[in-house]
């Protein structure tokens, strides 16, 4: 699936398992993604929807309860949630529908997030 993200976009999921790592989480969730997003790109946030532009607010907004199980993944293991799942189909469905070429980029990724429920 990740062929189809050009570099920019591999690299925010890739903070996005960063983070869920760090977090302790099970699983890579939709405010991973979001969090991994938001720190390099928040010119995206401001452009399409209406978030709050100090980073500490926006994480404190998207924070999730802790991992239930108290078992953190190691960074090989991490997968990604039914919810990220379909964050990342809906990105690509994203990038057939709105570009000339195939390739997901950070744009798709946030449509992606707003579109999953």
């Amino acid at each position: 699936m990740f062929d189809k993200f050009n570099n920019s976009a591999r690299a925010v999921v890739f903070r996005a398992r960063d983070i869920a790592v760090h977090e302790g989480s099970a699983q890579i969730e939709p405010h991973h993604i979001q969090v991994a997003l938001r720190d390099p790109h928040p010119e995206l946030f401001t452009e399409i929807v209406d978030v709050p532009t100090d980073g500490q607010t926006f994480r404190q907004a998207v924070a999730l309860a802790p991992n239930p199980t108290g078992m953190p993944q190691a960074r090989s293991k991490m997968r990604f949630s039914s919810k990220s799942k379909r964050v990342l189909l809906n990105a690509t469905q994203e990038s057939r529908s709105r570009s000339q070429h195939c390739q997901v980029d950070e744009r798709h990724l946030l449509l992606g997030l707003l579109r999953t429920p």
